[in-house]
């Protein structure tokens, strides 16, 4: 849904696909062109947000996924929805898709998430990337391990893009606008040029 003005886009998707580097280069994209988009991310750089970021060791299960949902809820409601308000183009790396994958495979009953996640606004379009399991499994490797569920494995890449590509459907089905995008081997800024038209393009429709 959007907050009046403005527009709310997330950015998920498998390790090493470039959400990180995509997010930012779609903001200078954005930017170019005359908009005014604001880059945050979830987990945010709160405390809540920097607990659970770098407790995916510490936590397991409901508490982090509880934690998580306690950090986007807090940042929904002090960042993203009064920056759309202003007008602002809010590119958030990381949001509930995220979620759907990673409290899966952390043993999280999927009934919980929903309810967790049942009040917080959805975005205005839900960007998920994908890529070539054993070039994205590359990327996180040069990366480095930060978290438990990011390995540099290609069989592990490849079951959290499938994971990704559900979560896409799941969202579909519930009427959230979702664009799936595979990178291919494509220039991080060739990319988000992409993106930066379709996301254009939606806020035309929008209008």
């Amino acid at each position: 849904m959007a907050f009046g003005f403005g527009m709310f886009i997330t950015l998920d998707g498998q390790s090493g696909a470039g959400k990180s580097t995509t997010a930012r280069l779609v903001c200078d994209q954005l930017r170019e062109r005359g908009h005014e988009p604001l880059l945050t991310c979830t987990p945010s750089s709160t405390g809540i947000g920097e607990l659970a970021r770098r407790g995916t060791f510490d936590f397991r299960g409901n508490e982090l996924a509880l934690l998580v949902a306690a950090d986007r809820y807090h940042h929904e409601r002090t960042v993203i929805r009064p920056a759309v308000a202003d007008g602002a183009i809010v590119v958030c790396d990381r949001y509930v898709a995220s979620s759907m994958v990673f409290d899966l495979a952390d043993g999280v009953r999927s009934e919980l998430r929903r309810a967790v996640y049942s009040q917080l606004p959805a975005a205005d379009l839900t960007i998920i990337l994908c890529g070539e399991p054993a070039l994205c499994a590359q990327r996180a490797a040069r990366r480095g391990h930060y978290s438990r569920f990011h390995s540099a494995d290609v069989a592990a890449n490849e079951r959290e893009r499938n994971a990704f590509l559900t979560a896409a459907d799941d969202l579909r089905r519930q009427g959230r606008r979702v664009l799936t995008y595979d990178v291919g081997s494509h220039p991080a800024e060739a990319v988000a040029r992409r993106l930066a038209d379709v996301i254009l393009d939606r806020a035309t429709d929008a209008a």
